[in-house]
């Protein structure tokens, strides 16, 4: 274990300065020829300058990276570039919209003027149905009740008298008065 005292302090900061110099080889050799392939002699020194160099040239290379490209939309905090982007697409979306209202326009207009000059040309979607076919959707619908006479007979009704009144606070079928 390493005591640190305030003596040994300085003393291991000088001898690590001192060893920043000291020369290091690096050697690369093939394994089965035991020829060597590389020999590099490196310093401490050299080598934290290399290693720093290369963090900073990767640190310079990511924020080009993402400040030149369109990847600075995915950082977050990037509020600027991201409310303009908002608004286009929200104006985008407002001219859409607007086109189409006018293209409805237009057709209506053109619709109107073709009824008032009497060129308009009615095609009809339906068919002409017999009497017989008649008779026979009334015989088919006389036993179902539509929806307005069903809420009628719902809005007739007499609420229960077992029922504590007090739990409702209002009878949602009874006409507003």
């Amino acid at each position: 274990m390493l005591k640190v005292t305030e003596g040994s302090l300085i003393k291991t900061i000088k001898r690590m300065f001192k060893e920043m110099n000291t020369p290091h080889k690096l050697v690369i050799s093939n394994a089965e020829t035991l020829q060597e392939t590389i020999s590099i002699d490196l310093t401490k020194k050299s080598l934290f300058l290399l290693l720093s160099s290369l963090f900073v040239a990767l640190f310079l290379f990511f924020s080009i990276l993402i400040f030149f490209t369109p990847l600075k939309y995915y950082v977050p905090g990037n509020n600027k570039d991201e409310v303009a982007r908002r608004d286009l697409l929200r104006l985008q979306r407002m001219s859409d919209s607007i086109l189409t209202l006018n293209k409805v326009q237009e057709n209506y207009i053109v619709n109107l003027l073709q009824v008032t000059n009497g060129t308009f040309k009615q095609t009809l979607d339906t068919n002409v149905l017999s009497d017989a076919e008649i008779n026979k959707a009334k015989i088919q619908n006389t036993n179902q009740i539509d929806k307005a006479s069903k809420y009628d007979y719902l809005k007739n009704q007499k609420p229960d008298t077992n029922v504590d009144k007090s739990v409702y606070k209002k009878d949602s079928l009874k006409p507003k008065n």
